[in-house]
């Protein structure tokens, strides 16, 4: 073991004096690779020298005429925008040196005009492919509009979809902007990029922000800060050919995007302990610390590293209680918000996004933390690696699970923890000896690698120990319980891959969100007399497994919403079973009636619909339901789901659906209660066995009131609606809707059959109707007896052939969706299919706790809204 320490601590020591080596007393170094981006700006430098205009820098133009690709276009590393900028910044400078060629030769200006068609094309197919929504590179907004705006001066125009969602953004970054403030003494970040204000900002007047030649460290903003002052500026010429000669370019006429960048890489190398007051003071904002002045969103990572560097020093953390509280509360919120993969603006790379989270911080991080740790864990190769089999990214998720592993609600899964960390560090060793090439994964305003950083996080992981943790467990973990419930998920086919580890950390997670769950839904149903609350056990598990099957591409915050949905619609059963069921038969009409009336007064959309009788919290005189409370209740459930502040976003439509499909969920309720009734009516249990009454052939019971009943249809426009964005339908176009809503009703139907097949026994009991009751499930059998077997056999080739439709309806939703939409979808059906399985091994359903029932005669609800 010695001499492999030894190694490691000969490689620090070699990447520490190959840092000295490399610096410049005046400028600095820097490890970043070349941009092809900057490259083309300092390529289209020009000076007059003894009265001739020459390129300044021919070597620049070689580069990027070297590195053009055979799509026509320059390189697109991790995004689109990678190359949309580099195409559009080479084009430009192609398009310059077509137009003046100064002492190109003339062959050089026959290639370039070839090459020139050819990237128009490739930039044209680019832009029409950009998913704007999607880009977060640094500037991007500006930087883009001003390239296409200067390309239209040269002749070359642009026309794409996305072009007017791009200058809003340009706009609304430019309403927090004026270009005065570059003028004045303070340092404004858009110094970096100067570029994108040419024609708009006076050049002569921004000189005094050079620092020893350079516009804020990078080439493109100095070589545009070139081109347009009105005297030569020998400083910056000094600098970038510094910067050619000293940068990873290495002489080739390549630059990078950013140099130097000295103080960036060594800190991260070498960490110090130094005061934070001018941090603070600089870039503390209202609810987080920001990046730079008039940044466009806050940044994951800024604000890791800030809490990094308060939690380092004693003193820091003693004195500055109140900004690390600031920054849990954001580092919590923006990473339950979330969907999917976490990308910052300054790492692409949304393992190490979440590794800088994972430092112990206070109780309220446990899921946060948790929730990183199963994206580490699932996200890892089967050879042992992360990514696309690349030493930077194992090395991160190897930091990312050391500096979790310590928590104390972890203590019985180290074992497999540590052999994971074992396997990443075996694998990491052996890229390392085949390659020391750092990986792109690094945002600047184009992607970027650094073999400083890149070094600095394989070393890391390779000699880093797991650190104490301070945190105490926010509750006791009942390990045995943990265990039990393991060994019965495993059993279940959609956990049939899921390790051991896999289902422990799934569960874990579920435990940090009962607390959450258990407050969300109480108050709207009352829960005097009624049965334990088995099902707030086990609905977390539903949600954090079945997210965790499709990669948590659902964010914590709507994953506890649909916990809190899937109870409800629990206690809303309950409810209608053993509350309104208990109601005399004739009284239904005027329940419907009244439901009909709640949604009427949703349809006017006023904000508060609450009657004005007093909800009286579930306390019923002498035992029996008061009319007014069963609607007080039902009244407080509507008014909790339709104005729910999660869902604001969500577009009339698909709102609209909502209503619909709640209103129905509700009157399936009181179908039900009326068929169980008339299936009561008919005697003794075996007389009661088929359903002689039933006023509809099964299969358009189960696929319209029997699936409704589930609250499969409702929970789904509910996720739908939590999901929505600006007030966009999620959906947006017909075939889409009529899938998805496909797709919804085979899972309910198929998941009420499985509740079905499970609960024959226990609906027997209580006379409530099954499946197996109607009259189809008994063409052949005696009528003198119940054969369970056969009936239980019918029912199931029903289920599968209901999922065999299912999986056909999800193979056509994806096929007229996004990727990202079709997994959230996924996870919807995976959890609703889960409860059925559950109830195949056990049933789950509460028993309904009888209250008084009324078995005198009454007229036959024939299921018409009748107004009262």
């Amino acid at each position: 073991m010695a001499p492999f320490q030894d190694s490691l601590g000969g490689q620090a020591n070699q990447l520490l004096r190959t840092c000295i080596h490399n610096y410049h007393n005046v400028y600095g170094a820097g490890s970043m690779s070349v941009s092809v981006y900057d490259t083309a700006w300092v390529s289209m430098i020009s000076k007059k020298v003894n009265g001739e205009t020459k390129w300044l820098f021919p070597s620049s133009f070689q580069y990027v005429l070297d590195q053009q690709e055979s799509s026509g276009g320059w390189c697109t590393r991790l995004s689109d925008i990678d190359g949309i900028l580099n195409t559009s910044a080479a084009l430009l400078s192609l398009r310059k040196h077509i137009a003046t060629p100064y002492q190109l030769d003339p062959e050089i200006v026959e290639t370039v005009s070839a090459k020139l068609s050819q990237a128009i094309s490739s930039l044209r197919k680019s832009l029409r492919n950009w998913d704007i929504s999607s880009t977060n590179h640094v500037g991007f907004e500006l930087l883009v509009p001003a390239l296409l705006e200067m390309l239209e001066q040269e002749g070359i125009f642009f026309d794409f979809a996305g072009r007017q969602q791009l200058l809003n953004v340009r706009a609304k970054k430019l309403s927090k902007f004026k270009i005065d403030m570059l003028y004045s003494k303070m340092q404004n970040p858009a110094l970096h990029s100067l570029e994108a204000f040419i024609g708009k900002l006076d050049f002569d007047r921004v000189s005094h922000h050079k620092a020893f030649g350079s516009m804020m460290a990078s080439p493109s903003s100095t070589a545009a800060y070139m081109m347009h002052c009105s005297t030569w500026d020998d400083e910056s010429e000094s600098y970038l050919r510094h910067v050619l000669s000293a940068g990873q370019g290495n002489g080739s006429g390549g630059v990078p995007s950013a140099f130097p960048t000295s103080l960036f890489e060594l800190t991260w190398l070498l960490g110090s302990e130094i005061s934070c007051n001018k941090l603070v003071e600089s870039f503390e904002d209202a609810e987080h610390f920001k990046t730079y002045s008039f940044e466009r969103n806050p940044s994951l990572t800024t604000n890791c590293n800030v809490l990094s560097a308060l939690l380092y020093s004693s003193n820091e953390s003693r004195n500055r209680a109140s900004q690390i509280a600031k920054i849990i509360e954001f580092l919590c919120r923006y990473w339950c918000q979330s969907d999917g993969n976490i990308l910052d603006k300054w790492s692409w790379n949304s393992v190490f996004a979440a590794s800088a989270n994972a430092d112990p911080l206070k109780l309220k991080v446990y899921l946060v933390l948790v929730q990183i740790l199963e994206r580490a864990i699932q996200s890892q190769n089967s050879d042992g690696s992360w990514g696309k089999h690349t030493r930077e990214e194992t090395a991160y998720a190897i930091l990312t699970i050391n500096n979790i592993i310590g928590l104390p609600v972890l203590s019985n899964l180290t074992t497999p923890l540590h052999a994971i960390l074992s396997a990443g560090r075996k694998v990491l060793l052996e890229i390392t000896k085949e390659t020391s090439e750092p990986e792109f994964l690094w945002i600047e305003k184009v992607t970027y690698a650094s073999s400083v950083l890149s070094n600095s996080y394989v070393l890391a992981a390779l000699n880093c120990s797991p650190p104490e943790s301070a945190m105490e467990p926010p509750f006791k973990i009942a390990t045995t319980e943990l265990a039990m419930q393991s060994k019965f998920y495993s059993k279940l086919p959609l956990f049939a891959r899921s390790s051991e580890l896999n289902l422990n950390i799934f569960m874990l997670e579920g435990l940090f969100f009962s607390a959450a769950l258990r407050q969300g839904c109480a108050g709207i149903f009352p829960r005097k007399d009624m049965r334990e609350e088995k099902y707030l056990k086990f609905i977390p598990f539903t949600w954090t497994g079945g997210n965790n099957l499709s990669d948590q591409t659902l964010n914590a915050e709507v994953c506890l919403d649909m916990m809190v949905i899937s109870a409800l619609i629990y206690q809303a059963d309950e409810f209608m079973e053993s509350v309104v069921g208990s109601q005399p038969l004739a009284r239904l009409p005027q329940i419907a009636a009244a439901i009909d009336g709640i949604f009427d007064k949703v349809e006017t959309r006023n904000s508060k619909f609450i009657s004005d009788r007093n909800f009286k919290a579930g306390v019923y005189l002498n035992g029996s339901t008061c009319f007014d409370d069963i609607i007080d209740t039902l009244e407080k459930f509507v008014e909790f789901t339709i104005y729910h502040p999660h869902i604001s976003n969500a577009s009339e439509t698909d709102r609209g659906q909502l209503c619909n499909d709640l209103h129905e969920f509700l009157l399936s309720h009181l179908a039900q209660v009326e068929d169980n009734h008339r299936l009561r009516a008919q005697g003794h249990p075996l007389e009661a066995s088929v359903f002689r009454s039933a006023k509809s052939s099964f299969a358009q019971w189960i696929r319209s009131t029997s699936a409704n009943h589930t609250g499969g249809p409702f929970a789904f426009s509910f996720l739908l609606c939590l999901l929505a964005r600006d007030g966009q339908d999620f959906f947006p176009t017909a075939e889409g809707k009529y899938i998805a809503q496909d797709v919804a009703r085979h899972i309910s139907t198929m998941c009420r059959m499985y509740n079905d097949w499970a609960s024959i026994a226990r609906d027997r009991k209580e006379q409530n109707l099954n499946s197996i009751n109607f009259p189809e499930f008994h063409k052949g059998l005696s009528a003198t007896t119940i054969e369970e077997t056969v009936l239980k056999e019918r029912l199931f080739r029903l289920c599968n052939y209901e999922r065999k439709c299912l999986d056909l309806s999800m193979a056509e939703l994806k096929k007229v969706c996004s990727e990202d939409k079709a997994k959230q979808i996924q996870v919807f059906c995976d959890v609703t299919d889960l409860y059925g399985q559950m109830y195949m091994v056990k049933d789950m359903t509460p028993a309904v706790k009888k209250r008084e029932t009324f078995d005198q005669p009454a007229a036959e609800w024939s299921g018409k809204r009748v107004k009262a």
